[in-house]
């Protein structure tokens, strides 16, 4: 695992263009502290690399790296999981034992279209073509790695985290579209990024950039999996659960392949626990697995997975944290992520990386199986409101969001529930997504509204632009309502949420995650399984679910899903209130203007007097303008 960077020009001095990119590599020194390299050619182009040593530890694994024919220069970053095999299709000698030399020779030897889709990996690379002066970005097919790129001041750029456009004379201007759309979805979502003029490359896509002629093409797609229904080839649910064993112990074989200590994340859940399972059964040794517990037992999973670790026979590890250990993170989080990012859960994920890195470098996780399998609760209700409320006129349905939204029956719900009349956990949530998802017309609109935080956030930042397009990657009209969730889900909310706070957490103390379930042949294997082996009775995830019964007494592992998660709407009203009043007070919002003041004091208000639960949005928010003290 490392960190990339680059930066190119025609018209600024090379030995200028060595530097810039040397000084935006040492900003990603987390990414790869092992060794760092810089190639310059005198026409231009300067291209850095920071090196975590995974694979092929000797100096021959060294980046930028150079093909045996001398036609491409590459810097690299992440895992070809399918390298052996790969190596053994192409002809010529190989000096080293890593996958950066075998991608060199599929692309001196196939081209681009033809090597991207034969990867099986999580990547991102940019490789110089000598021959027609043309720099190529690639992106694995799920955006487990990160690349940013764009045009500034007459320089093209791209690197593995924003941190190292500090190395810039200047940086870019603040996009407040972007800024808009992450106070809606927690994360700017790609192909946009925090910065103007900046973007991501989408997952499974590649772009190139004409040197010549100084000309960028536009993001072009080598897998598009999920956008198209494939019909059912297994004649049974236990044929099913025989082919997802072997296709996902299959690919957790590959992620174990390692010249550096290695483990696993193991929360008690569904999906890291078949994880480590599979992991274990593959291992003639106790692997290492690694857990970490909070003292408040509605966020406490440890004593759960400690209780599998045991029956697998792992070497397990636990830490129990005090809450005030992670509030101590909530000022450096900014500088954790090189984007304003308002998923909470960043602080445990951070906290479980650092405990993992202290023994191993490796470590896999449960991460994609929700996406592929129909794992997350919205997966399981959203498709029968969906199929209930397609048949209420919509006239009727605002007058009932109306009704909903009315302070009188509010009051007597609230009164119900303090009575024990009415048995709902986080009342007042429901009835707002209740009365949202009545608003929305369509399933594509009430999936947005799941997402949401700030439902209008245009109102919040006066300046955005009115007509900007909220980027969404929706459902197809061909798949069913479960299938467009998990697509929405696959090519949405996990690359921008889900992985962006994985890499970020875990990159940070130079650990280097791998998920099996985000193998793109366990997502393939996905699509040709009927809803209901996924779906049923209001259970989802039902073949994973059913599969780790081969491994683990079902008792173990069968429980209300359990997020991974921090206390933050009553640490808003305790402990981090000083904080908050203070970045309510920046220059952001009393000089720049950048927010609205008035719904955002309202908000705070409602919050901190106890009168709703906003932890959501204001999170979002403090999360931005922090951010913004470090980094506007």
């Amino acid at each position: 695992m490392c960190g990339i960077s680059g930066i190119l020009s025609p018209n600024v001095d090379p030995v200028e263009l060595e530097s810039l990119a040397e000084a935006m590599a040492t900003q990603q020194q987390h990414r790869g502290p092992d060794s760092h390299g810089v190639y310059k050619h005198d026409c231009g182009v300067a291209l850095s690399h920071r090196r975590l040593s995974i694979l092929d530890l000797s100096p021959l694994g060294h980046q930028p790296m150079h093909s045996a024919g001398g036609q491409w220069t590459i810097v690299f970053n992440g895992e070809i999981y399918n390298f052996k095999e790969l190596r053994q299709q192409l002809s010529g000698t190989f000096r080293s034992d890593g996958d950066t030399e075998v991608l060199l020779a599929a692309l001196e030897n196939w081209g681009v279209e033809q090597t991207l889709p034969k990867l099986n990996g999580m990547f991102a690379f940019a490789a110089w073509n000598h021959e027609t002066r043309e720099l190529v970005l690639a992106r694995d097919r799920l955006g487990q790695k990160p690349l940013y790129y764009g045009f500034f001041e007459n320089r093209f750029v791209f690197c593995s985290e924003l941190h190292s456009l500090k190395a810039l004379p200047r940086r870019p201007a603040l996009d407040r579209e972007s800024a808009a759309l992450m106070l809606r979805y927690k994360a700017v979502p790609a192909p946009r990024s925090i910065y103007q003029g900046i973007f991501k490359l989408p997952p499974a896509s590649f772009c190139r950039l004409n040197f010549k002629e100084w000309t960028l093409s536009e993001p072009t797609l080598y897998w598009t999996n999920f956008s198209t229904p494939l019909k059912p080839t297994l004649s049974s649910f236990d044929e099913a659960l025989d082919r997802l064993d072997a296709v996902l112990f299959e690919a957790t074989q590959r992620r174990m392949i390692s010249d550096v200590p290695l483990g696993a994340f193991l929360s008690g859940g569904i999906d890291s626990s078949l994880i480590v399972a599979l992991m274990q059964r593959a291992s003639s040794n106790p692997i290492k697995t690694f857990t970490i517990g909070f003292h408040d037992r509605k966020y406490n999973e440890a004593e759960q997975a400690a209780a599998i670790a045991s029956h697998l026979g792992t070497e397990h590890h636990e830490l129990y944290i005090q809450s005030s250990e992670v509030l101590d993170l909530v000022p450096g989080l900014a500088k954790l992520c090189d984007e304003p990012f308002g998923d909470a859960s960043i602080m445990p994920t951070y906290l479980l990386s650092k405990l993992t890195r202290e023994h191993v470098t490796v470590a896999l996780s449960g991460d994609g199986g929700d996406e592929a399998f129909g794992g997350y609760n919205r997966h399981t209700w959203l498709p029968r409101i969906q199929n209930t409320l397609r048949w209420v006129p919509q006239p009727l349905l605002s007058f009932a969001s109306v009704l909903v939204r009315n302070p009188l029956l509010r009051s007597l719900l609230f009164r119900a529930q303090e009575l024990g009349l009415v048995k709902v956990r986080m009342l007042e949530d429901k009835l707002n997504k209740l009365q949202s998802l009545m608003r929305a017309p369509t399933l594509q609109a009430r999936y947005r509204d799941v997402l949401s935080d700030w439902k209008e956030p245009l109102k919040l930042i006066p300046l955005a632009n009115k007509g900007f397009q909220d980027e969404f990657a929706g459902s197809t009209d061909e798949l069913s309502h479960l299938r467009a969730l998990c697509f929405a889900d696959a090519l949405f909310y996990m690359p921008n949420d889900v992985l962006a706070k994985v890499d970020r957490a875990s990159m940070a103390v130079s650990l280097e995650a791998r998920s099996p379930f985000l193998d793109h042949e366990v997502f393939e294997f996905s699509k040709t399984l009927p809803d209901s082996y996924l779906v049923s009775g209001g259970e989802g995830k039902l073949l994973p679910r059913r599969l780790l019964g081969r491994y683990i007494p079902q008792q173990l592992f069968e429980r209300p899903k359990m997020g991974f998660a921090a206390p933050i709407c009553e640490w808003l009203r305790g402990p981090l209130v000083d904080w908050a009043e203070a970045l309510l007070a920046s220059k952001w919002l009393k000089e720049e203007r950048l927010l609205s003041p008035e719904p955002l004091q309202l908000a705070w208000r409602q919050h901190r007097d106890g009168q709703r639960d906003n932890s959501g949005k204001l999170w979002n928010v403090f999360m931005l303008l922090d951010w913004l003290e470090h980094h506007g």
